[in-house]
């Protein structure tokens, strides 16, 4: 069996839209269209699942950006002579 997910600023026109064309999608990411008003604004924003029961997960994507290190990360913050932070490590 094969989940296929859609997700990304999908709404109630998006879903009638797949569905005239037909589609294999099984799952929708529907969220911020779900939980506000579309006249304020809103902020997106994406999680991104790493690992299941320590078992690493890769996001596919054909857009190079979006593809992630599979597995849990760790983060370092490091900080200068003064104090102040400077940068943060994966």
């Amino acid at each position: 069996d094969l989940d296929i997910v859609a997700s990304n600023d999908i709404n109630e026109e998006v879903l009638h839209s797949l569905n005239k064309q037909g589609h294999a999608i099984t799952v929708f990411g529907i969220g911020t269209n779900l939980v506000t008003c579309q006249a304020q604004p809103a902020l997106g924003c994406v999680y991104k699942l790493v690992e299941i029961d320590s078992k690493p997960r890769m996001k596919m994507s054909q857009d190079f950006e979006k593809v992630l290190i599979p597995g849990r990360k760790v983060a370092y913050r490091l900080f200068g002579e003064k104090g102040w932070p400077l940068l943060d490590l994966l």
